[in-house]
């Protein structure tokens, strides 16, 4: 009887087979060409530590393989209502179909994906309404540009995975179509320890393909205990559950002999998985490749002059910034006797490298990281929080001063931000601007009254549209330029509208990708360093981490853009390395620094170029960098030491 089922399983495949090559293409407009696949029957394909009493005849792929197909989706060109009875008949005594109308919303993932690749028409009213913005509305509002609201379009139009809560939103999808199923579970062994879920489905698919065809879905799923487990003494990472997906044998064979018999002029054609039936979709367009830029063989080398960090205590050094006098700004954190008490506190330091001169300018529970300087680098800037226990504020050091003073800011609505500490940079008059945690709203200096402050805020319409946080780039100047999921971004910090999109290549994953690109997504993005840019040198980075090929290794940069012409440059690879610890970018704008651990990397930040290369000390590790005014000097910040580059003219 095996040998008759096999023979006919073979005969209704070649009928298929030469049904489709001799109908032609345009005949089957609807479908897609036959894979031309062997589906044959093997009486052992499972895995070798199935139990005896789970081994079944199964249906195979292709004679390359040697274990069971997974799925059998059978598609035949033929109204439902010609085919589910045929397929009920065929399978009496073995499962009983129960008919069962469903809405369309309600199908199966892969089906819907389905569906919804051959009716671009849905994907578009899907695209324009329910829960998605108007982003006409988001382009007036300053919230997009126009190159993004297209792009946005373009992604929504191409989108296949869509939830049935979102299909909902289409009236049509409550329409019943007809469906067919038996479903059946059972547990067998002698205590119960085999479970088995065997599902055949017919329905309707005219719905999904636009003209008449039904889908009969094959499909056994078997759980058991894994022997091996039971044998090892350590066994974690290692399941306590084996399962496999098969087709039996004995009810697709029954099946396509039923179809061969009844149905011998239809077109059918079989496959594993329904993406098979997927119509092309155009893809969005990309955003651009990464133009991964190694660092070049340096004409020189720049030995540092080294400052050593002495103290009695343990030290955790954060951040420096250089001041016009050539003194050093230094955030640092250490343990401290505090009302009788041992705890961590922080201090600003002030360094006279020339001199080795050390003074602390102040102390407090928390804060000085970061520290700011104006465009004068004779003011400093920093957020602490004094050891009175005080609420955080505002600090501002001059040079000629004995310590810095507290500024007191009146602003109409609090300042989110981890740990109390908001978002803040300075604006062009060297005066700190400050952002709520998601740059949502801006507070914008207005006037000094009372010895106060006093800032307004400014709604950021661009937020509402992005899941994550835009996150600020280190920039001193008017404009307020973010990192978000489209790319780098410049706000007009008085009303808080878009004034310039760049779109960022590829920041994390496989490079070259497979298939569709990734979606940008921060949350993949390490956030240990702040992107960086120069007014001056109209540019801008934001930092990534990709991984050339699946088996290789990730390397970490900075993607640099042109803020003038609103263009992206190049892809700045800090060698070896698969993520930055700090970056800086001089004040007039011609250097990008990088570092992580004992590795600098100095770029002529518009070119790319690297004429130098930065000796480190193989024993340190760098954990931030800044430049003198000019330009012309860098120093790095580590653990007990302060390194200082004297910069080629």
């Amino acid at each position: 009887m095996l040998d008759q089922n096999i023979g006919n399983l073979a005969v209704a495949l070649v009928v298929v087979l030469l049904a489709s090559l001799a109908q032609g293409e345009e005949a089957m407009e609807a479908f897609p060409e036959s894979e031309g696949s062997d589906w044959r029957v093997v009486e052992d394909g499972v895995h070798r530590h199935t139990p005896d009493a789970l081994r079944i005849p199964v249906v195979v792929l292709g004679e390359q393989h040697a274990m069971g197909a997974e799925r059998a989706c059978l598609l035949v060109r033929a109204s439902y209502e010609q085919v589910w009875p045929v397929v009920s008949e065929a399978l009496v005594g073995k499962v009983t179909l129960v008919e069962t109308p469903l809405p369309l919303f309600t199908l199966d993932e892969p089906w819907r994906r389905v569906m919804l690749s051959r009716h671009p028409q849905w994907r578009d009213t899907l695209a324009r309404g329910g829960d998605e913005p108007d982003l006409d509305a988001a382009v007036r509002d300053g919230a997009l540009m126009p190159e993004e609201r297209d792009w946005r379009r373009s992604q929504a139009l191409a989108r296949l995975d869509v939830s049935p809560k979102r299909l909902l939103t289409l009236p049509w999808m409550k329409s019943l179509y007809s469906r067919a199923e038996s479903s059946r579970e059972w547990a067998q062994g002698w205590r119960k320890q085999y479970h088995v879920k065997q599902t055949v489905t017919v329905f309707d698919a005219e719905p999904l393909l636009g003209s008449p065809a039904t889908m009969i879905d094959i499909h056994r799923r078997q759980s058991f205990p894994n022997p091996t487990h039971r044998k090892l003494l350590v066994a974690d990472g290692v399941p306590t559950t084996l399962s496999q997906s098969l087709v039996p044998a004995e009810l697709f064979q029954a099946v396509m002999s039923a179809l061969e018999e009844h149905l011998s002029d239809s077109d059918w054609q079989i496959s594993e998985d329904p993406a098979r039936w997927q119509a092309p979709v155009k893809a969005p367009p990309e955003p651009p490749a990464p133009r991964l830029q190694q660092a070049e063989k340096a004409g020189s080398e720049v030995i540092p002059e080294i400052y050593t960090l002495t103290s009695d205590d343990p030290l955790d050094p954060r951040t420096l910034q250089v001041m016009s006098d050539g003194s050093l700004a230094i955030g640092v954190e250490r343990p401290a006797q505090v009302d009788g008490e041992r705890q961590w506190i922080a201090e600003v330091w002030r360094l006279q490298p020339e001199e080795a001169s050390l003074s602390v300018l102040w102390q407090g529970l928390d804060g000085a990281d970061p520290i700011l300087l104006d465009e004068s680098a004779d003011t400093l800037w920093f957020w602490g929080r004094p050891l009175n226990g005080g609420d955080g504020t505002l600090f501002r050091y001059r040079g000629n001063e004995k310590a810095p003073q507290a500024v007191t800011l009146a602003t109409p609505s609090s300042l989110p931000g981890p740990g109390n500490v908001p978002r803040w940079q300075l604006d062009a008059q060297g005066r700190p601007r400050l952002y709520s945690y998601r740059v949502d709203r801006i507070y914008r200096y207005q006037r000094e009254e009372g010895g106060r402050w006093h800032y307004n805020a400014v709604e950021v319409p661009r937020a509402a549209l992005f899941s994550q946080p835009l996150r600020p780039v280190r920039w001193a100047g008017d404009a307020l330029w973010v990192e978000d999921l489209y790319g780098v971004t410049e706000l007009n910090p008085a009303n808080g509208r878009v004034r310039k999109v760049i779109q960022a290549p590829q920041r994390y994953g496989v490079f070259p990708h497979e298939g569709a690109p990734p979606s940008p997504d921060l949350r993949h993005h390490l956030s240990s360093w702040t992107a960086v840019g120069s007014s001056q040198g109209r540019w801008v980075t934001s930092g990534f981490q990709l991984r050339p090929a699946p088996e290789s290794e990730r390397v970490a940069g900075m993607h640099v853009f042109d803020t003038e012409k609103g263009e992206y440059l190049y892809s700045a690879v800090l060698d070896g390395r698969d993520q930055i610890r700090a970056a800086a970018a001089s004040p007039e704008g011609r250097w990008l620094a990088m570092a992580v651990a004992n590795q600098v990397q100095l770029r002529e930040a518009r070119t790319g170029r690297t004429p130098v290369a930065l000796k480190v000390p193989s024993n340190v590790s760098v954990l931030a960098l800044a430049f003198s005014p000019d330009g012309r000097d860098l120093y790095a910040l580590t653990l007990s030491t302060v390194l200082h580059w004297r910069l080629p003219r």
